[in-house]
């Protein structure tokens, strides 16, 4: 009876949505809150360029509010007397404010300054510029400058959010209890949260209680009162709840003295963090006091890892932290300029490192880390394991997920694909799936699901599983994944691996082969080393020569070699100076020939 209930529901909005009609404002109505008293569910009001000293609520309806040239000419000024700005008044779904510059909200001591979405309000604020609210006119409110949410879902997306002030709660955004929260696209700038008596929390973002995804969005240069006691220049969380905070950007974010979280704090004076949080694919830089991610207690569940954590003062990371084998700490190398941008250029380390069950950007490659994934030009390929990480048992097992592979060029291309295996005594198992003379047009992407099977035989330790695009005959690669899996034991036959793709009638079994051909003599000496050791290697006609060195991760950290060698011995040093102690791999290509072995860096 529930779902018939629901149908009908359906087929009355659909209705209404027919018969919805658009309210001008001033041509139809003089203010834009005449037009929303007048408007029924499902109704547009559109709001011409200008300046419009209102207070608006929405009075439960679901509609929009739309400017009609964009939030640089329409602006929304609460101005005098005190107040939000716009208010949701609770059970909208549906309403959608769009288009305006929304300043001058001003409260005392009440929440929000420029919107407040009251109980049960899952309305959509997007496209706005909301800009010096909360403190105006003597006035200064205490639970998020830009935006207060109360046991509420608000939909923030693709908002420029900037020069906001609060007293004690979220320069810019406060949730209380809230749940569904969506926060994404959003740069979240210059807010700033003041020490009023002794605490000040969350800079850019407070968040109490709350369950929320937040994603794709830049929080730079927020202040939690750097002066005196602030938490979380960009992010303070408190109390229970759940949170995804991922693929953001945070830069410059700043906090009080000592341990405090420049960028992020969990916890504080306020109380511990026994929530969830999953701190993933995430840059973290530049916080110049306070320190980068500060956890104070509590007993949370925390997932952090694919961060980029670099140059905060005094610290990334600090209390009960452990973050996964995929972290980074260098240099995100953003474009920079003036305005200053922070897209990665190709050169940074950011590019390809993400979590590995993450989509694959646009360029189908591994996801990027941060608010901005780099687009690389050409043939583009990456594996999206199912699940994460990758342990195959004693007695052999297998994974799955879904291969991309990607023309991003605006011209035709042929090449070949291909997936090997290599295993922890360097040998190499493949290929185990080959495709020659794939023909793709300019843009197009495909994505096929496969079914990788590790044999019961294959010995204990660390793999890589790479994934190639480029002429296989040649070994001339134009992109490269490895992703690692681990074997936890052997038990059992060594039986031939295979994997199987959707559209085989069959799998393509491939006995198992040790090393590919080596005519080279590869020496590593010292090894271990620490920093620096010498590759040296032989050839036997004139080639083309390339030598990376990856990490566990399957992450180039250094091309010592790329281009044509004279016949004989040479020699290359790699420095690992810069780099953490632990295995890493090289590969050298020469013409057909590859070798692939192991390097030990000890500090």
């Amino acid at each position: 009876m529930k779902k018939l209930f629901f149908l009908a529901g359906a087929v009355i909005s659909l209705a209404s949505i027919a018969s919805a009609i658009t309210l001008h404002v001033p041509a139809d109505y003089p203010t834009i809150q005449a037009a929303i008293n007048a408007a029924q569910d499902y109704d547009s009001v559109l709001v011409a360029a200008g300046t419009y000293f209102e207070h608006i609520a929405y009075l439960g309806k679901e509609i929009t509010v739309k400017s009609a040239s964009g939030p640089e000419t329409t602006i929304l000024d609460g101005g005098t007397p005190s107040g939000y700005v716009v208010t949701f008044s609770g059970y909208e779904n549906l309403a959608v404010l769009e288009g305006f510059t929304i300043t001058h909200g001003h409260t005392l001591q009440f929440p929000g300054g420029g919107v407040f979405f009251d109980t049960l309000s899952r309305a959509t604020v997007k496209g706005n510029i909301i800009v010096d609210n909360g403190e105006y006119g003597g006035y200064m409110n205490f639970y998020g400058g830009a935006i207060s949410a109360w046991n509420a879902a608000p939909q923030i997306e693709d908002n420029l959010i900037h020069s906001n002030t609060s007293f004690y709660y979220g320069g810019a955004i406060c949730l209380n209890g809230c749940y569904d929260v969506v926060i994404r696209y959003n740069t979240i700038s210059e807010n700033f949260v003041d020490d009023g008596w002794g605490m000040a929390f969350g800079g850019g973002l407070f968040s109490l209680n709350s369950e929320s995804l937040i994603e794709r969005n830049l929080f730079i240069a927020n202040d939690a009162d750097h002066y005196l006691l602030g938490y979380g220049g960009a992010i303070a969380m408190s109390g229970s709840g759940y949170c995804n905070l991922r693929f953001n950007t945070f830069s410059g974010n700043r906090s009080g003295p000592g341990e405090t979280g420049g960028g992020v704090c969990l916890g504080g004076s306020m109380g511990g963090y026994t929530g969830t949080l999953h701190f993933e694919n995430n840059i973290l830089v530049n916080s110049p006091q306070g320190g980068g991610f500060t956890f104070y207690g509590g007993n949370p569940n925390l997932h952090i890892d694919f961060n980029n954590a670099w140059n905060n003062v005094p610290f990334n990371y600090y209390g009960s932290i452990t973050p996964g084998p995929f972290e980074i700490s260098a240099d995100p190398q953003f474009v920079g300029g003036s305005p200053y941008s922070y897209e990665l250029t190709a050169a940074s380390p950011c590019v390809d490192a993400g979590e590995f069950r993450e989509e694959p950007d646009s360029d189908g490659t591994r996801a990027d880390m941060g608010a901005f994934p780099y687009n690389r030009v050409g043939i583009n390929t990456t594996f999206q394991p199912f699940t994460w990480p990758i342990n195959i048992p004693a007695g052999g097992g297998s994974f799955a997920g879904h291969f991309y592979l990607t023309n991003n060029t605006s011209a035709p291309g042929n090449f070949d694909f291909w997936v090997d295996v290599l295993l922890p005594d360097s040998s190499v198992v493949g290929p185990l799936i080959l495709r020659q003379n794939l023909a793709f047009s300019p843009g197009q992407q495909v994505m096929r699901i496969s079914i990788q099977n590790v044999p019961g035989g294959a010995p204990a330790g660390n793999y890589l599983y790479r994934v190639h695009t480029g002429i296989f005959q040649t070994s001339e690669i134009f992109c490269e994944m490895n992703m690692p899996f681990v074997k936890l034991g052997s038990e059992g036959m060594d039986n031939l691996w295979s994997a199987k793709m959707d559209g085989d009638e069959a799998g393509n079994v491939v006995d198992r082969i040790t090393a590919l051909p080596k005519t080279m003599l590869v020496v590593i000496s010292p090894n271990p080393f620490n920093p620096a050791t010498t590759i040296s290697y032989q050839l036997t006609a004139i080639s083309p020569v390339k030598l990376t060195v990856y990490d566990t991760a399957g992450r180039p950290v250094a091309t010592l070699v790329n281009g044509g060698r004279e016949p004989g011995n040479h020699q290359v040093t790699f420095d690992g100076s810069n780099l953490p102690s632990g295995l890493y791999f090289y590969r050298l290509t020469a013409g057909v020939n590859s070798a692939v072995g192991k390097m030990v860096l000890l500090k």
